[in-house]
């Protein structure tokens, strides 16, 4: 089946930037398409907005529907984690001795190590004492070297509504439910990581804590 081509026009977008907008004939298929619209405003099949936890609610609901709503996250409403760090200077000493960027445990988000442009050489750092200017990744004057662990995102997002949902039917189906479940985190823990260079260097370190650790 042939549609004849959508309209278009270009409307005033946030920030005055333009934005190309194209629209069918409103019908029962039609889909009107803009940036960052959902569900769409043509559809008579969307289903109806949810609502918010602060609305009144309409009276004479059933007792499960009102406790349900009240489980609804406020819409564009998220909490914040302040990401803090540490930063400071160390010298680095000359092969075959090494230093490490922590005295003691120290978990940490990611490691932000930099050697000044005017340095006048480069630095190794390695996973244990035994890091060397051979088997060490080289660090740069004037390229800052950032490191992260491989982690998988989770969506805690939806985290409890799925717990929720496999314990009720593992209830209907009087099977056993899932335990609790938490993907681990993959943090660093500074003081395993070591440095070392051919002539000693001053180096700038930033650490960034773990947010739920601060």
């Amino acid at each position: 089946m042939s549609r004849k081509p959508p309209n278009v026009q270009t409307v005033c977008g946030p920030g005055g930037v333009p934005i190309r907008r194209a629209t069918y004939d409103v019908d029962y298929m039609s889909r009107q398409t803009m940036p960052e619209v959902y569900p769409r405003e043509t559809d008579p099949f969307r289903p109806p907005p949810a609502p918010d936890p602060g609305c009144t609610l309409p009276p004479g609901l059933p007792p499960a529907l009102v406790n349900l709503a009240q489980c609804f996250t406020t819409p564009a409403t998220r909490p914040t984690s302040v990401q803090r760090a540490a930063n400071f200077q160390i010298t680095v000493p000359a092969a075959p001795a090494t230093i490490s960027l922590a005295n003691g445990r120290f978990e940490c988000d990611s490691m932000l190590l930099d050697i000044p442009s005017t340095g006048a050489n480069s630095a190794f750092i390695g996973y244990g004492a035994g890091v060397s200017t051979t088997n060490g990744i080289e660090i740069q004057p004037g390229l800052p070297f950032l490191l992260q662990p491989d982690n998988t995102r989770e969506m805690w997002e939806i985290q409890r509504q799925l717990e929720f949902i496999a314990a009720m039917f593992a209830a209907d189906r009087g099977i056993p439910c899932l335990a609790p479940y938490k993907a681990p985190r993959v943090v660093f823990n500074a003081s395993e990581w070591f440095l070392t260079t051919t002539v000693a260097v001053v180096m700038s370190v930033t650490l960034f804590l773990v947010p739920e650790l601060q």
